[in-house]
């Protein structure tokens, strides 16, 4: 927001990742209402958020019940870096070439882990990994002993104050578990 130095009211709109869903959609509900009551009084609003609009954001829920709220509104959406393009731009590692394909998951439950496929020829984005980590970490050692080849990287609050990567299974078992991270799986 600094960056772009907008004209008019900025407003933080907080939305919870609480595990409760009700209370989650409740508050996407009570912000999305905020966005409507302004654009009711014809003010033009913009949304931002960090990474892509339109991939596992917040900000499909709220064009959902905007859209059904007001069909005729024209909404522009401009699109923007995901955070797992972000880890492989700062770590320097191709996300995908040639014919290996690109695996994307946005969150796992710990009794999924030991099920979870690491393709060859692919990379697989394991995303918002605060909850499982442990299990990630000793679901994937079983696939380094496999794959002695396959590397690991780990990425947390990229492009943010305080982003830290790290390429080994020890180190990413150091770094406490954090809601901004993810791990890169290239096999």
């Amino acid at each position: 927001m600094e960056y772009v130095q907008p004209k008019g009211k900025v407003e933080l709109l907080t939305f919870s990742m609480a595990k409760n869903r009700e209370e989650r959609e409740q508050q996407v509900l009570d912000n999305a209402n905020k966005i409507l009551a302004e654009l009711e009084q014809g003010k033009n609003v913009a949304f931002a958020t960090l990474g892509d609009a339109m991939t596992y954001s917040t900000f499909g829920y709220i064009y959902a019940i905007i859209k059904e709220k007001q069909p005729q509104l024209e909404i522009e959406i401009i699109p923007g870096v995901n955070s797992f393009t972000t880890l492989a731009a700062i770590s320097k590692t191709i996300l995908a070439e040639n014919r290996e394909s690109l695996h994307v998951i946005p969150s796992f439950k710990e009794e999924d882990v030991e099920h979870a496929v690491f393709p060859e020829n692919s990379t697989t984005i394991l995303l918002k990994t605060y909850r499982s980590r442990k299990a990630l970490v000793s679901r994937l050692k079983k696939e380094k002993e496999q794959y002695p080849n396959i590397q690991i990287i780990y990425g947390e609050h990229l492009g943010l104050e305080g982003q830290k990567l790290a390429y080994s299974l020890e180190e990413i078992e150091s770094i406490p578990e954090t809601y901004l991270s993810m791990i890169m799986v290239k096999k």
